[in-house]
């Protein structure tokens, strides 16, 4: 079956690929052209079925990343350098 990856959406984009359902897990394999499979898990999160759902698994992980980069940006800004004499 087609499936969207969002695992690695950050780093490679979403991947469509061929995967199979390993488990009841919620677990899928694929291979990405290594020796060996690839699994992502839980729908919803690393893998999806639709489109549209691994959009918004993309973007809501965009934004978390740029929240958190702009969070350690304001701790920089707000960082001070004293000279400390022993």
């Amino acid at each position: 079956m087609k499936v969207y990856i969002t695992k690695y959406a950050l780093t490679k984009g979403i991947l469509k690929v061929d995967a199979e359902i390993t488990s009841i897990t919620g677990m899928v394999e694929y291979c990405d052209g290594g020796a060996f499979p690839v699994y992502a898990y839980g729908e919803g999160r690393e893998w999806h079925l639709l489109e549209k759902s691994a959009l918004d698994t993309a973007e809501w992980m965009r934004q978390k990343k740029l929240k958190s980069h702009t969070k350690a940006i304001d701790k920089l800004r707000k960082l001070t350098f004293k000279v400390k004499n022993k």
